[in-house]
């Protein structure tokens, strides 16, 4: 959902005006984040290390039938 924010114009910030300016928009840009719970952070945990978990069987038993197609191919015991 996009928020129209009106800005004023003024004229190009110099020094410290300039940094103060930035760090005080990421403030107010940050008050407007809605930060997930902890319950939602522990769910997507989970889900990325069962993503990954998945990953690593199946890269596992693809490379391991490729090693067992060159041995067979190059007639490796």
């Amino acid at each position: 959902m996009a928020v129209e924010v009106k800005v004023k114009s003024k004229k190009s910030k110099k020094g410290l005006a300039s940094i103060t300016g930035t760090f005080r928009g990421l403030k107010a840009e940050l008050k407007r984040v809605t930060w997930p719970t902890k319950k939602d952070i522990v769910k997507a945990t989970k889900t990325v290390f069962a993503i990954c978990a998945i990953y690593l069987v199946y890269l596992v038993i693809v490379d391991s039938g490729f090693q067992y197609l060159f041995n067979l191919i190059l007639g490796i015991k």
